[in-house]
């Protein structure tokens, strides 16, 4: 967490599920943090920037193995692959 300085007071800052919104606990062990690569519209290649989402422990549960159809912001073939299968 920062200051009105914009200097960091805090060691530990919570982390945010994407798709639900709630804080991932510290304790929390069960959630996945995964990051996605952006790539260049024109070239197709990795341009050393990436997204970063994290999934909760209720979403996992829902049963799904990847649960791509509640992450925003990602669409490309690969991920709509992914949530069809």
């Amino acid at each position: 967490i920062q200051n009105d300085a914009g200097e960091f007071v805090d060691l530990y800052m919570p982390r945010k599920c994407s798709a639900s919104n709630g804080i991932l606990g510290a304790k929390e062990h069960v959630s996945i943090h995964m990051n996605v690569a952006k790539v260049d519209k024109v070239t197709g290649r990795f341009n050393r920037q990436f997204k970063t989402y994290a999934v909760c422990r209720t979403i996992l549960r829902m049963g799904d193995h990847f649960p791509t159809h509640f992450l925003p912001n990602i669409n490309n073939s690969w991920t709509k692959s992914l949530a069809l299968n």
